[in-house]
């Protein structure tokens, strides 16, 4: 691919400086002195537009990848679907903005498509799972020039069988419908992550997650995953504002020294528990609902498992729940723990 990219590169730089000596060859040859015909200038300025035209990107897919690997700030819009044929390159844009704007046939908007293609890589800053670079916690947010931004609006991103976000910065997802993706790891892992009214189903393994990673989810869907939990993470925090977790397989939300907290969201019929707070993690649940949420006992035994608590080593807040925690489904690791689970308005917005 290396090469292919040098090629590339020196027809996109060759292209205008071929059009360029062409218009000045003509201008410069001349009739009896009186310069060229008109008729010649139309022609040459043509020709440099048509060399002009040949050095930009005219497939979907190649405009993608032109605008991952920009130097400078990238607002693209797409107006047709991408199947992808091998990996996106390297992220370079510092600040990289991708919109899909697609019509169907009766001129109804729609979502874009970017397909995976079931093998492909997604969009990266780097080879390795975040899980090995990560050393700091970030607890402040994305900070302007220090680390690149992604910003995926109105797509659809389906059939990734490799990490679809994988960068070292701040991602906004908005807008967008994640399906059918199965994939080891993360699906989606950066410093700072926020997903706006965007929908996760039918998806196979972990959504969101890494390590010292904040989530912030609002008007969120996770619908019918499996082999979650659909969010996990080790250290830093998810917070959630009507979100909806539904029949999920593996959990919805697992947490290790870290803290979630909830306001107006839903759990319901996940099967291998709700949420999972564990080892020095906190949560707090602002007028939630639980309802259905299950876990299977190493003896075959199903149990109500809305919350489960353990893992207290040194510190932490517990669980708050308000105005009331779920009658049963709280689940402790140990029976003296209980002093830990409080109804409690106190953190909750008024």
């Amino acid at each position: 691919m290396a090469g292919e990219h040098r090629t590339s590169r020196r027809r996109t730089a060759c292209a205008p400086l071929v059009a360029l000596l062409l218009l000045v060859l003509v201008s410069s040859g001349g009739h009896g002195g009186g310069g060229v015909k008109a008729s010649e200038r139309v022609a040459a300025a043509a020709a440099t537009r048509r060399a002009l035209a040949a050095a930009r990107p005219t497939t979907p897919e190649a405009r993608l990848r032109a605008a991952v690997t920009s130097r400078n700030a990238t607002v693209l819009r797409l107006t047709s679907d991408i199947l992808l044929t091998s990996d996106l390159p390297l992220m370079t844009c510092p600040n990289l903005t991708v919109v899909g704007n697609c019509r169907t046939r009766d001129g109804r908007w729609r979502s874009c498509k970017i397909d995976g293609g079931k093998k492909f890589f997604g969009f990266r800053s780097l080879s390795q799972s975040l899980d090995f670079h990560i050393t700091i916690r970030l607890d402040t947010g994305f900070h302007s020039g220090s680390t690149p931004r992604l910003e995926l609006v109105n797509l659809h991103l389906t059939n990734f069988h490799q990490p679809i976000v994988e960068i070292l910065g701040f991602v906004v997802v908005r807008n967008c419908l994640v399906t059918k993706n199965t994939v080891t790891g993360f699906s989606f892992s950066a410093y700072e992550l926020r997903f706006e009214r965007s929908t996760f189903t039918s998806n196979n393994g972990s959504l969101i997650g890494g390590m010292y990673v904040n989530v912030h989810l609002k008007g969120a869907v996770f619908r019918s995953n499996i082999g979650g939990p659909a969010i996990t993470f080790y250290q830093g925090g998810v917070y959630g504002e009507r979100c909806r977790f539904e029949a999920n397989s593996g959990g919805a939300v697992g947490v290790t020294h870290g803290g979630v907290r909830f306001i107006r969201s839903s759990f319901v019929n996940n099967s291998g528990g709700a949420v999972s707070i564990a080892y020095d993690a906190s949560g707090i649940f602002c007028h939630c609902e639980f309802a259905g949420n299950s876990d299977t006992l190493s003896e075959g035994r199903s149990i109500v498992r809305h919350v489960y608590f353990g893992g207290v080593v040194s510190w932490s807040a517990g669980v708050q729940f308000c105005k009331q925690r779920p009658r049963v489904g709280v689940v402790l690791e140990k029976p003296d723990l209980a002093s830990y689970i409080k109804d409690s308005c106190k953190e909750c917005p008024k």
